[in-house]
This record gives C-alpha cells, structure tokens and sequence, in this order.
C-alpha cells in the first residue's frame, strides 16, 4: 500500500530496521563488549545468611535492621534527568529511573557496566558511537529522531 505524497503516514523502514538492529544484538552471543565496560559477569548482590558456627563473619540478622536502622529510613526523594529530546523525535526509548551513576553524573546510563550506548551504537552501525562524549552521543541521537526519557519524573531510591 503506497501513501501519497505529502502524507501523514510513517515510513516505518527505518525504525524496522533499528528494532531488527537491536534484536540481532540482544540474542547475539558473539558480539563485541562495548569499550570500557567488563565482560567478565557481575557477582550476585544477594547476601547468603550465614549458619552459626560459619566462618564467614557475616551477622544472621538481615540488612535491612542491622544497626537499628530500618531500611526504609535510608530512601531518599530524588529527580530524573531532563529528557534527550531533539526537534523531530521518532523514536522514544523509556527507562524507570536513573542509577545512582547517572544521577551523579547527570547523564543517563552513565554506570560504564550498562551495555546502553554499546547497543544504540551496534544498531546504528556506527561502531564509534559509545566513544564519543556524552554530549556529542545526545547530538546524534537528537540528529537521527531518537529520544531517551524516564517514566519517573521524580522517585525514591
């Protein structure tokens, strides 16, 4: 079905191709490991309780009310970061909230373990794309139509 010229409709062929892009990524084990960023895996966060008796010296009492303090007293009230947004967005990718790194930094996806800018740059064919500083990496996507938000203006973390 063709649309005449002028029309409202969308040429989705660009955006079909980004979404194949990041699918390809995704499920490819053989892909690269962005740069700067550990291809070894992560260690679990998850502490195990310690049985009595154990050697390693970690207390039986949970986290969350070791030291009289209730884990819930310790989250703070905190913003999001303004939204990457050019002239003519296309394309919107949403997150919930920025990481603590981000928020830091002030830029989104900002923890060097985030595969963000890795993936954005292998869908793009553009292999230089995570090299390049923050700002030059908003200016392509605001160039190509792409608009990087969170759904959480303001949170608790």
């Amino acid at each position: 079905m063709s649309s005449a010229p002028g029309s409202s409709e969308i040429d989705l062929t660009k955006e079909t191709a980004l979404l194949a892009s990041l699918q390809a990524y995704a499920f490819n084990q053989d892909h690269d490991v962005v740069a700067g960023a550990s291809s070894t895996p992560t260690r679990s966060r998850r502490s195990t309780i310690s049985s009595p008796g154990s050697s390693t010296g970690r207390s039986r009492r949970p986290t969350s009310v070791r030291n009289g303090i209730s884990k819930g007293l310790l989250f703070e009230r905190r913003r999001g970061l303004p939204p990457i947004l050019g002239p003519d967005p296309r394309v919107l990718i949403l997150g919930s909230a920025p990481s603590q790194i981000s928020l830091m930094k002030g830029e989104y996806y900002a923890n060097p373990h985030n595969h963000f800018w890795g993936v954005l740059g292998y869908a793009m064919d553009d292999p230089e794309f995570p090299l390049l500083d923050y700002e030059s990496r908003c200016d392509v996507l605001k160039a190509r139509g792409i608009a990087v938000w969170d759904i959480c203006e303001e949170f608790t973390r």
